[in-house]
């Protein structure tokens, strides 16, 4: 009797084990899926913050030309 009980036990044991083994699959595969997405809206906005900075900095550089231009520099 105490042998089956023992043997139902271990039973239990082993499907909680392969329940939390598929559940850690699961938690590190979202958590995986959430970095991705996160790096990938990070990037784009550095790109776009450079874009932003390049723009500024060609709008200055146009300005300053067209001061020595006007100047006769």
């Amino acid at each position: 009797m105490k042998l089956n009980k023992l043997e139902e036990f271990q039973g239990t044991i082993v499907e909680e084990v392969i329940g939390l083994k598929q559940s850690l699959e699961d938690s590190q595969l979202k958590i995986k899926e959430r970095a991705d997405h996160t790096d990938t809206a990070i990037l784009k906005w550095l790109i776009e913050d450079l874009e932003n900075c390049l723009k500024r900095n060609n709008i200055v550089i146009y300005k300053f030309i067209k001061f020595l231009f006007i100047f006769g520099w």
